[in-house]
């Protein structure tokens, strides 16, 4: 900012200028790196609640049915 403020006392208004514009870019992009870090964290948090509770639902939904109709509920495996 000092530099920006030499250049246009010295008459380089337009470096000025543009050394300002480039300042104002990099504020702009951490401002959004700090939003969307907060943002990405946010959904990740609800993204493992949404887990959770499905998680639950598959269990609640298993323990509710006879033992005889559970049948085989392994994952099954592909053999070429």
């Amino acid at each position: 900012m000092i530099l920006a403020v030499v250049l246009w006392f010295l008459g380089l208004g337009f470096l000025a200028v543009i050394l300002w514009m480039l300042l104002l870019i990099y504020a702009i992009a951490w401002l959004r790196t700090l939003i969307f870090a907060r943002v990405a964290a946010s959904l990740g948090q609800d993204l493992a609640a949404h887990a959770r509770a499905v998680a639950d639902a598959i269990a609640k939904v298993v323990m509710s049915c006879p033992e005889n109709c559970r049948g085989d509920l392994s994952v099954p495996t592909c053999n070429p």
